[in-house]
């Protein structure tokens, strides 16, 4: 037979006679180990003792559980940075797939663009209108040469024989619509 079954049979007999109190008291002694001792008078361990023994196996299971919680912190604060960096390069994809979009967006409408401008030089309504625009002008541009033809001839008066004179004037305010000999260029 082992050792604690022959303990636990020399025991038993003597447990009996024990009251209910000392007995809880006693079969707590006989757990914790021999390293407690049982006060003879009441039948108790020291209590003292068991808090200290207490004490110790919370204060490693809190250092055991402190390292489990820095070692868990790192692995969040790694994934976390892992997200954040999957997260930014998913970002950027989706920055150049826009940068690209709008590029090829840019060169359709550039090109509706050219299409609509082409459909204006050829559209019926606006050649109409700009004939229309055209003789306008031209009467406008008549009036106007013949206010300038009559300001000529009040110069000529003004200014009597002095060809040189009236050239030079002409020059002057004509700029590049000066014709040589002639004066103000044909429309």
């Amino acid at each position: 037979m082992s050792k604690p079954a022959e303990n636990s049979q020399k025991i038993l007999p003597s447990l009996a006679s024990i009251n209910g109190p000392q007995r809880g008291d006693y079969s707590q002694g006989q757990r914790y180990g021999s390293g407690t001792s049982t006060d003879r008078s009441t039948g108790s361990s020291s209590w003292r003792e068991r808090l200290h023994e207490d004490q110790e196996v919370r204060d490693t299971v809190m250092a055991k559980l402190r390292d489990e919680k820095m070692t868990v912190d790192g692995s969040i604060r790694y994934l976390e940075a892992r997200v954040a960096h999957a997260l930014d390069l998913k970002q950027a994809d989706a920055v150049k797939a826009l940068a690209s979009l709008q590029e090829t967006l840019e060169r359709d409408v550039m090109s509706l663009r050219n299409g609509l401008e082409g459909y204006r030089n050829t559209d019926p309504q606006r050649i109409e209108a700009r004939m229309d625009e055209i003789v306008q002008l031209k009467a406008s541009a008549g009036r106007w040469t013949n206010n300038i033809e009559i300001l000529e001839g009040w110069l000529r008066r003004v200014l009597g024989a002095d060809k040189e004179r009236m050239k030079c004037l002409q020059k002057e305010y004509y700029g590049a619509d000066y014709v040589e000999g002639d004066g103000l260029r044909e429309l």
